[in-house]
């Protein structure tokens, strides 16, 4: 009831300290952001209609000093044909050579109402004749229009393929892309005032491209009067030709006659949009945009802050009001952290350190530290088992039903490993040096047998017994135990080598391998039992590797644990044996290597896997 009392009442004082600072919070919040986002997407739009002017003023700067030059050159053109004075067709040349910007420029002259192309003047390192023609035929000038009195700006792109390309003029064929910018305007008038001379100017656009090459997140480029870019930030646009005809804004000033125009769209691909239109004075359309997420940003940014700031308040609030129960609540918290860490394994961890008060709760810190005393001893116990006994038996003990453990019969292959002429070798070495041997030798093998899945159920001296399906039988514990035996072979050939490295005397070994039926359980007095595995299965297992000696061989299997592992290994008939305690003969088989899974035959032999047969006590040889 005290505790359902104390959250209660800090409920209630979240929900009145709520009430009070969020909608207050929240109309401060709300227009504090109304405003600053009204203040702030303005001057934005300000600033990119300043950015879309100071632009287009920079625009019309460049074209009419292009426009300039146009007529300079035209009105030349007029003053050679009046004129045997060469000075003045030289200047012509000389202007056209030393000007950076110009690339050709084409005289127009009307004859019987129509407009025909008189002259040619040809910057000698840009272009030639058939390149001009070219140019001229894939992007026809709007000449009429120049004939009425207007002054005409179009893009002339055009790619080239240069590995194919055969123009005369190595020059004029080492770009990829053409880009230049034709200017069309009347020249010269006749008495009535009929246009009679044109020029049609060809500017390399490089220059009024660099005016609009600036990135960033507002954009700003330039089109022609019909919707053609001449100018972009991203250049493949005036490499490729590309037409803006499509696009909200370009479109919007195309049909409309006014000079500047704001709008709002929304592109297909970035979304709400902002951008302004400016006509400059000869035609040309600047276009600035910007996406209406970077305008509102510094918006969303306060916004953000201001939640964030609010945020804080509100916390600091609650935290007060938790403030009193945290100090009951902190020390029962702080022991169920405890407990987490003792059933995780964590023993070493004391109450009394971390809870001080003289409390119930102290109290229940007390008896916690008595528990866990209680638990570290028995965990001792059990690793000094673990040691005595081997892991594998404390597991096995600990899974296994009270009913079981009486004994169990269940399917296990069984296998036995005995040191060859061990008594001749203790008799040559001192006590230290054989137990250093075994050892070594144990240390090997044992870990082959874990690798493969199986249960080491104890040491004989020298011998080792071990046991698959131990203490649940599956499928492929026979196929693990001949892998294990024929690893235990490769292994003793790599020690043997490290012994005669070191000058010691190479060992060999007996494996005896068989399957059958065995009871598994606790067999002992009732002070001190083992868990192990008994019955005719295991004494023939032995009985086998005893026959290793008479066979001339380190591995021997029974018929039941061929027929078992024969699709895995390659196995060899070695003979019938009569061992002591059968009455019938036993069929023994050699292991000679291992099948992989495309059926591909290994034999794994050594220098210790086939010796001279021997008689062997126990044993002998039927056939």
């Amino acid at each position: 009831m005290k505790k359902l009392f104390r959250l209660s009442i800090a409920v209630k004082l979240i929900f009145a300290t709520l009430g009070l600072l969020i909608p207050t919070s929240y109309f401060l919040v709300s227009r504090s952001l109304d405003y600053f986002e009204v203040t702030t997407v303005q001057k934005e739009y300000d600033f990119n209609e300043s950015q879309a002017i100071s632009r287009a003023t920079e625009a019309e700067n460049i074209l009419q000093g292009l426009l300039e030059k146009s007529r300079s050159v035209g009105t030349l053109y007029e003053m050679s044909r009046h004129s045997t004075n060469e000075d003045i067709v030289n200047s012509i040349y000389t202007t056209l050579e030393n000007d950076r910007d110009i690339v050709a420029v084409d005289i127009y002259k009307s004859e019987e109402g129509k407009f025909v192309l008189e002259k040619s003047l040809l910057k000698s390192k840009a272009v030639d004749e058939a390149m001009l023609n070219r140019l001229r035929i894939k992007n026809p000038f709007p000449i009429e229009s120049v004939a009425q009195g207007q002054i005409e700006i179009v893009p002339i792109i055009e790619k080239h393929d240069v590995a194919n390309e055969q123009a005369e003029n190595a020059a004029a064929n080492s770009k990829e892309t053409t880009t230049w910018m034709a200017i069309g305007q009347p020249i010269s008038k006749d008495e009535l005032g009929q246009i009679q001379s044109i020029t049609v100017t060809y500017f390399d656009l490089a220059r009024l491209q660099r005016a609009f090459s600036k990135k960033g997140d507002r954009v700003v480029f330039l089109v022609d009067a019909r919707g053609n870019v001449l100018a972009h930030p991203e250049e493949d646009n005036v490499f490729n030709a590309i037409t803006l005809r499509d696009h909200k804004l370009v479109d919007a000033a195309l049909d409309s006659t006014e000079s500047r125009k704001r709008m709002s769209f929304n592109d297909p691909k970035l979304g709400p949009m902002f951008g302004i239109y400016v006509r400059t004075a000869m035609g040309p359309i600047v276009v600035a945009e910007v996406s209406e997420s970077f305008i509102t940003y510094p918006a969303r940014k306060a916004k953000h802050t201001l939640v964030k700031l609010t945020g804080f308040a509100l916390s600091v609030s609650i935290f007060l009001v938790f403030l009193l129960s945290m100090a009951l609540s902190s020390p029962i918290e702080k022991l169920a952290g405890l407990i987490r860490q003792v059933s995780a394994g964590n023993l070493d961890v004391t109450a009394k350190d971390q809870i001080k008060t003289e409390d119930e709760v102290g109290e229940l810190a007390t008896v916690f530290d008595e528990m866990v005393g209680g638990l570290r001893e028995r965990q001792k116990a059990y690793s000094v088992m673990r040691q005595a006994l081997g892991a594998s038996v404390i597991d096995t003990l600990m899974t296994m039903k009270d009913e079981d453990m009486g004994g169990k019969k269940q399917p296990v292959a069984v296998l036995f490993s005995d040191l060859r002429d061990f008594t001749k070798f203790s008799e040559g070495h001192t006590p230290e040096e054989v137990v250093v041997m075994l050892n070594e030798y144990f240390d090997v093998m044992v870990k082959i047998i874990a690798k493969h899945g199986g249960w080491l159920d104890k040491f004989i001296g020298d011998a080792i017994m071990a046991v698959w399906g131990v203490p649940y039988t599956g499928d492929e514990d026979a196929v693990r135990a001949t892998r294990a035996a024929l690893e235990m072979r490769v292994e003793l050939d790599l020690l043997n080598q490290r012994r005669m490295e070191r000058g010691h005397t190479p060992i060999k070994i007996g494996v005896g391998l068989h399957c059958g039926d065995a009871i598994i359980g606790k067999i002992g007095a009732t002070e001190r039992a083992n868990l192990t595995v008994i019955g005719d299965t295991v004494n023939q297992a032995s009985r086998i590797e005893s026959s290793t000696k008479a066979f001339g061989t380190d591995i021997l299997l029974s018929q039941e644990t061929v027929d078992l592992v024969e699709k895995h290994f390659v196995i060899e008939y070695g003979g019938s044996a009569e061992v002591k305690g059968k009455a019938d003969a036993l069929k023994l088989y050699k292991l000679r290597g291992y099948k992989d899974q495309d059926g591909q035959v290994h034999l794994i032999k050594t220098e210790w896997s086939d010796y001279q047969a021997e008689s062997a006590d126990k044993v002998k040889v039927a056939s």
